[in-house]
């Protein structure tokens, strides 16, 4: 008898080996596979996250670049401003120079303030386009309103 409850509780426990063992299988699938389903989903929450970090580097990177461009542009402005306010003192005293001079060297001045006046009005207008000016297009603006600042400030200093 005791062999015959040795032979049944070793078949017993044969039989429950297998299925023991099939379970805790399943059971590792089903451990392991949410967790291998959260490593796909954590790695596309991961590049997502890293597509919308690039994103915002390359908005706050426009961004400092508009800025900057402002700035530069601004800059230009002040500068430019305060040249004309300079020119048009040194195009008041040629005038009071015209007014007291006679004959022909009042001729020459009025002639050099009538080319100096045209010229500030085409340079003022030209001046306006900073205003609808880009970063692609800033240095050719930039080096025409040179070109012609230059040219006025030249053709005031030998009038």
């Amino acid at each position: 008898m005791i062999h015959h409850s040795i032979l049944i509780t070793t078949i017993f426990c044969a039989l429950l080996t297998p299925t023991c063992d099939r379970t805790d299988h399943r059971e590792r699938q089903s451990v392991s596979g949410p967790s291998a389903t959260n490593d796909q989903s954590a790695g596309v929450d991961s590049e997502g996250s890293l597509k919308a970090k690039i994103a915002e580097l390359e908005s706050q990177k426009s961004a400092q670049a508009q800025a900057d461009f402002a700035k530069l542009r601004d800059e230009f402005r002040q500068k430019v401003t305060i040249g004309l306010t300079d020119l048009d003192h040194r195009v008041i005293l040629l005038e009071r120079k015209a007014r007291s001079s006679v004959g022909n060297a009042k001729n020459e001045v009025e002639t050099g303030l009538t080319q100096i006046r045209a010229d500030r009005f085409t340079f003022t207008n030209d001046y306006k386009s900073i205003d609808s000016a880009t970063s692609a297009n800033w240095d050719a603006t930039k080096a025409r309103l040179d070109k012609e600042w230059l040219a006025l400030s030249n053709l005031v200093d030998h009038s």
